[in-house]
């Protein structure tokens, strides 16, 4: 679906964040749907919200999971 074209003509001139506020503005959207909307519509991306585990995190990640359950076997053992 294509933008309205007063948002169209905004983004075209002023920017990705002037259409954004014109679509929560004059046509009461939501920021985060204004932002998926200009988004699909135009070459623009969404931000990335979360960086990806390196793997140095998830090997650390892993082997605590591994030391922690072989901590529980060994006091399953105990008891």
């Amino acid at each position: 679906m294509r933008l309205p074209e007063d948002v169209e003509s905004v983004l075209n001139v002023r920017g990705e964040k002037a259409a954004i506020a014109l679509l929560c503005r004059q046509h009461e959207m939501s920021r985060g749907a204004a932002m998926a909307w200009v988004a699909a519509c135009s070459g623009w991306r969404l931000p990335v919200v979360a960086k990806p585990l390196s793997k140095v995190k998830i090997a650390a990640l892993l082997t605590g999971a591994f030391v922690a359950g072989m901590l529980l076997a060994a006091l399953e053992k105990l008891f």
